[in-house]
């Protein structure tokens, strides 16, 4: 059973509306990674927020496990882990270690392997706002990390990150597919994760442009940003 269904969702924002996704309609399986590509301002970040409940009403449907999402995505949070683009706005602890322990069961201890891999375990009694950029986003994905979420979503991950700490993402991003997690990533950095991308979404203009296989898929995206699919489904022409 999927994990995650989106069944031609559409929103729009604005005042007036404007439509900012069409008709979406993708399947997330549990024990893989999809991969969300696509130019600026296409709409991966709304896509985001609306997989997440964020995004307040929307045409269509959302199905958690089979059962339809609602207006009520505290279900989805209680499973989810996220990164947004702007990790700043998702940390409120005073220091790491507290920040890291927000929504854990109490007498939680921290996963050691995440704090090493992520290079944080010298860094738990710093405050938030002492840290680098590259530092906060580390932060950030550690506590997305902690919960050992079934659903992972990643916006943009890579930003600020040095190719150690990439490595090491990359490293806890199959160990928790393996566990049977499912995570959902958006970025411009691809090269690094392509080989471990299980599903392909390209979105263009608000609207799935292609999904399938990534297999040839360091073709998909020209030098000038163009988008050509090579392999699995194209959703609309």
């Amino acid at each position: 059973m999927a994990i995650l269904d989106l069944k031609a969702v559409s929103v729009s924002l604005g005042d007036p509306p404007r439509e900012i996704l069409r008709d979406i309609t993708l399947t997330i399986h549990p024990g893989t990674i999809t991969l969300l590509l696509g130019t600026n301002g296409c709409g991966k970040s709304v896509l985001f927020r609306t997989m997440l409940g964020l995004t307040g009403r929307y045409r269509g449907e959302i199905l958690l496990k089979g059962r339809p999402l609602g207006n009520d995505a505290s279900s989805l949070h209680r499973l989810s882990g996220v990164v947004f683009q702007n990790p700043e706005q998702q940390l409120f602890g005073a220091t790491l270690r507290e920040d890291l322990l927000i929504g854990l069961p109490r007498e939680t201890s921290l996963d050691e392997g995440i704090l090493s891999a992520l290079g944080l375990t010298d860094l738990l009694d710093r405050a938030p706002a002492e840290l680098s950029g590259g530092q906060r986003r580390r932060l950030a994905i550690a506590g997305a990390l902690m919960g050992r979420p079934e659903l992972l979503f990643l916006d943009e991950p890579f930003i600020e990150l040095d190719y150690p700490s990439i490595q090491n993402l990359l490293d806890r991003l199959q160990l928790l597919r393996s566990e049977g997690g499912a995570v959902i990533l958006a970025s411009h950095e691809s090269q690094d994760i392509w080989p471990l991308v299980d599903q392909l979404v390209i979105l263009s203009e608000g609207r799935v442009l292609y999904q399938g296989d990534p297999s040839g898929g360091a073709d998909l995206i020209t030098p000038a940003q163009g988008l050509r699919p090579l392999a699995g489904e194209r959703v609309f022409s």
